[in-house]
């Protein structure tokens, strides 16, 4: 059972948006899933709300500093993955959620101020390994990319592979898709190509991600 926290000191970085395909790539594919927020704006609360009951997914949102542990504990009792939304903020729930973690996806778009923002929670996982005599792995993931790297995105990919620090394959592109989710509350692979621009795209990107991600917590 797999605990999985989606990491960033920054905000608006696609953190809610990578954790809800995730979250119904692994639904998808069969695995109970359940969705941690601890954002109190409650997004995922939000679209739930409207979207309604899916299938392999339970959500349980305004998790705090003080109820994250507990509600981890309990989720990892009956759920196949846990995949905790922490709040774009190096706050003390976010310290709990790493601490509590399998595996910590630390996403970005390419641009260096989110790449700053990375480095600082790479920082937050070691002095946590230091405390906890473990290793914590971790993957940073591109997400909302366009199809051509820009000059940016290339020197700061060419910086983490310097640094040694591991970068997924798979990644997220900039699709409407992802969007729609939120706009129309629904689920990604409710939604086809006569609804949204390459939905199928969307949907065969948050498969292969959810695979990837799978595959790195069985290793």
């Amino acid at each position: 059972m797999p605990i999985i926290a989606l990491c960033s000191s920054k905000g608006g970085v696609g953190k809610t948006t990578t954790s809800l395909a995730l979250a119904l790539g692994l639904a998808r594919g069969g695995h109970s899933v359940c969705l941690l927020e601890a954002d109190p704006n409650a997004p995922l609360a939000q679209w739930l709300a409207n979207a309604g009951e899916q299938e392999n997914l339970a959500l349980h949102s305004g998790l705090t500093e003080m109820s994250i542990v507990k509600a981890v504990k309990k989720a990892s009792e009956a759920y196949d993955y846990i995949i905790i939304d922490t709040e774009g903020s190096g706050n003390a729930a976010t310290g709990k959620a790493v601490a509590m973690s399998d595996l910590c996806l630390l996403p970005l778009s390419g641009t260096r101020l989110e790449a700053e923002q990375v480095i600082k929670t790479i920082g937050l996982i070691e002095d946590t390994e230091i405390m906890q005599k473990r290793q914590i792995p971790f993957r940073i993931i591109f997400v909302r990319t366009g199809n051509f790297a820009t000059k940016e995105f290339k020197f700061i990919a060419q910086s983490f592979a310097a640094a040694g620090w591991p970068v997924m394959e798979q990644g997220l592109k900039e699709r409407a898709a992802y969007t729609a989710m939120f706009q129309y509350s629904v689920s990604l692979f409710a939604l086809n190509n006569i609804d949204v621009a390459k939905a199928d795209a969307a949907k065969a990107e948050a498969t292969a991600f959810a695979a990837a991600v799978k595959k790195i917590c069985e290793e």
